[in-house]
């Protein structure tokens, strides 16, 4: 879930970390998956709740949930983790890392190397071939969903991690953690509100309405959170 409070919702945009919507202009976050960006028109509203159903074993949703919080990293956003069955901490120790700068500059040679090639086969194809070439070197720019590829915004906006790798997160983070499994109460979620609310309030004291907070609510449905069955 990524949250701010209320304030102005024009199109244009100075919150880090995100872009106007495609769509209708509001502000949208990153997902950590920039092909799941491209599927929501854009990225994650925010101020929008995601809820994501878990497959058996939990294991996609929570590699969805490390690269939420990994993009929120990345992207200079506030954290906070909430869990009942892992120590917050120990998973925000283990987010994916970056695709390294060697991937990617290997990947721009490649690029300006095909590009090259392609220049050099439009001088020696006649005109028709010359007409089709144009029209595909006009498509190669042009990334899934509309947006361009060669674009800093998109670059910027959306990120790949590789799970292979471990990210460093900055010891300067403003983080918040709600571990349930060292609580002994009987309403971990009643807890879990109010731990929430005053994290928010601080975030919103220190960091104003110019910041984006992104909360992380692990296996939020597991029977490990306990609660009143009257609320």
């Amino acid at each position: 879930m990524a949250f701010r409070r209320k304030g102005n919702r024009k199109g244009g945009t100075t919150l880090p970390g995100c872009r106007p919507s495609p769509s209708n202009g509001l502000p949208v976050v990153a997902s950590g998956v920039p092909s799941l960006d491209n599927l929501l028109g854009g990225g994650l509203h925010v101020g929008s709740c995601i809820v994501v159903e878990e497959d058996e074993f939990g294991s996609y949703a929570r590699i969805l949930l490390n690269l939420f919080a990994a993009e929120g990293v990345v992207s200079g956003h506030s954290l906070y983790v909430g869990s009942a069955s892992e120590d917050p901490a120990e998973m925000l120790d283990h987010l994916p890392g970056m695709v390294n700068s060697v991937q990617t500059s290997g990947t721009a040679t490649d690029a300006t190397a095909s590009s090259t090639a392609m220049g050099s086969i439009r001088e020696e194809d006649d005109d028709a071939g010359a007409d089709s070439l144009k029209i595909a070197w006009r498509y190669e720019k042009q990334a899934p969903g509309g947006a361009s590829s060669g674009g800093a915004q998109q670059s910027h906006f959306s990120h790949t991690f590789d799970l292979s790798q471990k990210l460093e997160v900055p010891s300067g983070l403003k983080r918040g953690m709600f571990n349930a499994l060292a609580l002994d109460c009987d309403n971990t979620y009643a807890e879990l509100l109010c731990s929430l609310d005053r994290f928010v309030d601080e975030h919103s004291l220190h960091a104003g309405s110019s910041a984006v907070l992104r909360l992380c609510l692990h296996c939020v449905g597991s029977p490990l959170w306990t609660g009143s069955e009257d609320e």
